[in-house]
Parts: structure tokens; C-alpha cells; sequence
């Protein structure tokens, strides 16, 4: 579930928080570079200017504004990619990280993992364990539970805005 701040609205986490100052993938990125201490300065910074700036808009405004930015389709084709990337793609980067193997055929027909059972061909090799697919899975149900619940509750229109203005994941 997303954190509630002091003033009972949802605070915005990762992406959102720096998508609310206007920032990009780089942002992101410099963030993570900086040492823990100051990154967690820069994002409790993030989160108070958040949730201060979403208070001082109106319930009812902040709905209406949504309801008109997602009558976009860019800002759609663009929060569809936000949602993918915070809600799978980021929980698939431990599994993703290890090494990949080659293939000289290209086609991975030559590659065999070899368990205490013998060999299994990499084109029949299952890589994602059933308890890594289900914690995959129901986080990225919470995530975008807890995102939609905040999109229709109005919280998240200056995200929206910021998609409509900028593609912070241009590829």
C-alpha cells in the first residue's frame, strides 16, 4: 500500500516523486548513484513538496484535471509504460541480472542446462521459479492497485501532466 502523509493523502514513490519536479530518467539515475543518506534527503525533500503541492489543489479540481489528461492518448501510451516499468520491469531486474548465454546458432538450440537429472535444452528451461513469478506477480498487483486507487482519486494529475509534457521512458 502507498504511505499516507501527514496531511492523509498518498505519497508517490520512485518514478512519481521525481516525475511530480519535473525530472526524467536521469534523475532517477543520479539518485540512485548519490549515497543512500543523501538520496533518502533528496526524496523525503521529493515527498513533502508532493504532498504539499497536491493538498493545495481541491479534491474536485484535482479529478477534473485528471479526467481531462486521460482523455489523451499520448499521456495514455505513456502511463502505460510507467505502469509496466514500476510495476514488472523493476521486480524482474534481480532475476534479469545474472549471465546470459550465447548461442552460436543463434537460436539457443545449443545451449543445455545441466541438472542432477540430466540435460534440459535452454528453449525448454523454465527461468522464472513459481515463488519468484508469484512475489513478481502481487507486487506488481499492489502496485498498480495502489496506483489506480491514487489515478482515480485525483492524486496523481500532476504525474499525468508531466507525461502529457515529457517521456520520461523514451524507449
Amino acid at each position: 500500500m502507498a504511505a499516507i502523509g501527514p496531511q492523509g493523502l498518498p505519497i508517490p514513490s520512485g518514478l512519481e516523486r521525481i516525475l511530480l519536479q519535473g525530472g526524467n530518467m536521469d534523475d532517477i539515475d543520479r539518485t540512485q548513484r548519490d549515497s543512500s543518506e543523501e538520496k533518502q534527503r533528496f526524496l523525503d525533500h521529493l515527498e513533502k513538496q508532493t504532498i504539499e503541492h497536491i493538498a493545495s489543489i481541491p479534491a474536485r479540481e484535482r479529478k477534473k484535471r485528471t479526467r481531462a489528461l486521460l482523455t489523451n492518448d499520448l499521456v495514455l501510451q505513456r502511463l502505460a509504460k510507467l505502469i509496466v516499468e514500476q510495476g514488472f520491469r523493476n521486480r524482474l531486474e534481480d532475476i534479469h541480472c545474472g549471465t546470459f548465454p550465447s548461442s552460436k546458432s543463434g537460436d539457443g538450440t545449443d545451449i543445455k542446462a545441466v541438472s542432477p537429472y540430466g540435460e534440459i535444452p535452454w528453449n525448454r528451461l523454465g527461468r522464472i521459479s513459481d515463488d519468484e513469478m508469484k512475489r513478481i506477480n502481487k507486487g506488481a498487483v499492489d502496485y498498480v492497485y495502489n496506483f489506480l486507487t491514487n489515478l482515480l482519486d485525483g492524486n496523481l494529475w500532476s504525474v499525468l501532466e508531466k507525461l502529457r509534457d515529457n517521456d520520461p521512458l523514451p524507449y
